[in-house]
């Protein structure tokens, strides 16, 4: 049985009235049978991995206020310009086609204008835009449009763009974000024009991906691609540029008209200073071979650690830990290294119980080089009773590069 709703095996509709009755204290009107087999199928049926996939998001989509995301969020004008791509058309089902240029965007660069959570933002409206216009074709089709496939040309890629430790980390971030938020509504991404250099990228893409997701993925060079894809969609509803006969209103065949198309982006929208200078920033001297650590007292359970910090030079390592009752200390976030000389670290941390953490910057792997380090590290109160059914924040996982 394929676990959609109308094809469920009798374990399978079992684990869907389980999942239903064990979320009713967080239940919403919109959790119908639909929404509520994705989880369920992202986990394989165990309703006690798709239970706390569920819990996970439900605190995560809250926090940022997922659900109004699209009203209350204003694109940067860097990211409308130039984030290549959108969606052109629909295949034969009635699912979205998202084009994307993967050669045409400047993450580096884009990294150099906006922070990883702005980024992340900007990824989640994106997503949320394509939720409200698959509701849409849902009303208009009469029938559930729950997925979307992706078109993701390679043509102009080149490996400078992912050798930055900061970029690869910014994809952990995005994949996870998409994988832990929006399960079972990939239908098929195709990478087509992969450059020989490929293997590498994928390489470090696909311990990203869950089996099933990346069981959706097909990779093409230059050649065969088309008939693949036009098996599945009709050529107008993809630009000529990648195969199709859609041009824009003035014959281009990128359809730039309406379709962002990237490209590298100018310093004049780079962050003039990323220095941390806020009201509550500390700089401390951090010698060779030691480490610094402060101590953050939380009272109440579901508060939030928030973090922010610079070296003027060099990476740095850090870790969040807490206070047992018998002194001993506990890792809530592992040691990590960071290259926050380049771009400021940021972060989070929810907490499941009172206590003394301490949040430590490491610099004793060094045996030469002293740093200067900007921070703010604070603890926020718990922004509503959900949050305090969590562990560790969604962010918290994300532990790449």
């Amino acid at each position: 049985m394929s676990g959609h709703v109308g094809d469920l095996s009798p374990e399978q509709d079992k684990a869907l009235q389980e999942l239903r009755s064990r979320c009713a204290d967080v239940w919403e009107d919109r959790f119908d049978d639909h929404f509520v087999l994705r989880w369920l199928r992202a986990r394989n049926f165990s309703v006690d991995k798709a239970e706390y996939m569920l819990r996970q998001h439900l605190i995560y989509r809250n926090k940022i206020d997922m659900d109004n995301i699209t009203k209350w969020y204003k694109p940067p004008e860097v990211l409308e310009k130039y984030t290549p791509g959108g969606i052109t058309g629909y295949d034969h089902e009635g699912c979205p086609v998202w084009v994307f240029c993967a050669g045409d965007f400047d993450m580096r660069g884009m990294l150099e204008c906006l922070t990883p959570r702005e980024l992340t933002n900007h990824l989640i409206y994106l997503l949320e835009l394509c939720n409200e216009d698959m509701e849409r074709q849902s009303k208009k089709l009469g029938r559930r449009i729950e997925r979307r496939v992706f078109v993701v040309d390679f043509s102009t890629f080149s490996m400078k763009q992912i050798v930055s430790k900061v970029v690869r980390r910014f994809i952990g971030r995005a994949v996870f974000i998409y994988e832990s938020n929006y399960p079972e509504t990939l239908k098929k991404a195709y990478i087509v024009n992969a450059p020989s250099f490929f293997p590498l990228c994928w390489k470090i893409l696909r311990p990203l991906l869950s089996d099933c997701t990346a069981s959706k993925v097909e990779i093409y060079g230059k050649d065969g691609w088309q008939s693949e894809i036009f098996k599945t969609m009709d050529k107008d509803q993809v630009p000529v540029h990648f195969g199709g006969t859609l041009v824009g209103p003035t014959g281009c065949p990128r359809c730039s008209e309406w379709l962002p198309q990237g490209g590298p982006i100018p310093e004049k929208y780079y962050r003039q200073n990323t220095t941390l200078n806020g009201e509550n920033a500390k700089t401390i001297k951090l010698s060779k071979r030691s480490s610094h650590k402060i101590e953050l007292p939380v009272e109440n359970e579901g508060s939030v650690i928030n973090w922010t910090f610079r070296t003027n030079g060099h990476d740095l390592g850090f870790a969040l830990l807490r206070k047992k009752n018998d002194g001993s200390l506990e890792g809530c976030v592992p040691s990590t290294r960071v290259d926050c000389h380049v771009l400021p670290e940021e972060g989070f941390y929810t907490c499941n119980v009172s206590g003394t953490y301490i949040f430590k910057f490491d610099n004793s792997y060094s045996w030469f080089t002293d740093k200067t380090v900007t921070f703010d590290v604070n603890v926020a109160p718990p922004s509503d009773e959900l949050e305090k059914t969590s562990s560790v924040a969604l962010e918290n996982q994300i532990k790449i590069g």
